[in-house]
Order: C-alpha cells, then sequence, then structure tokens
C-alpha cells in the first residue's frame, strides 16, 4: 500500500470518528444522571452534589471534544509522521523467519 492511500484512509477515519462525537453529542450520556437529579430533586432531597457531578463530567466531555478536534486537524495538517528503520526492519524480518 502506498503512503497517499494509506494518508486517504486515515484521513477518512479520523473524519469518521470525529463525527460520531458531534452527530449526537454528549447529552444522551448524561441524560440519565440529568433525569435522576430532577427526580430525587422533585423529592425535595438535596441534589447539588449530582450536579455539581454533572456539570463538571459536561465541562469534561467538552474539552475532550474540543481537543480531539484539534489533534485531529493537526494530525490532517502534517501527515503521517512515522518513518520505517529499514535495518531495523529487516533484523524483526530475520528473526521471525528463524
Amino acid at each position: 500500500m502506498d503512503l497517499p492511500t494509506l494518508i486517504t484512509i486515515l484521513n477518512t477515519r479520523v473524519d469518521e470518528l470525529s463525527r460520531s462525537g458531534c452527530f449526537c453529542g454528549f447529552t444522551p450520556v448524561l441524560a440519565p444522571y440529568r433525569e435522576t437529579k430532577k427526580l430525587i430533586q422533585a423529592c425535595g432531597h438535596d441534589t447539588s452534589e449530582l450536579e455539581s457531578a454533572i456539570n463538571a463530567a459536561d465541562q469534561a466531555l467538552t474539552q475532550l471534544e474540543l481537543t480531539r478536534d484539534k489533534v485531529a486537524c493537526r494530525f490532517k495538517a502534517d501527515g503521517v509522521c512515522f518513518t520505517v528503520d529499514e535495518s531495523k526492519r529487516k533484523e524483526i524480518e530475520m528473526a521471525r523467519l528463524q
């Protein structure tokens, strides 16, 4: 497989993974916790600790999504950053044959 084909495949996969989080967002992930908070709060209980944890998780997930997008853009701009050490590759191949 040539390098341009590999880069196209990797960029396509990065795009697919980026869209998977953006399509529905993180609302479905946190929805059960928000519903639990509402139910318990409606029954007169203090939910400030749960609300604080939900807010922290929401902020962390937002930061995770922003960071992933930034890293994906950098990957697409910089391309593949690995090289093959031919002597090491031959050494590994020889070891496999023995």
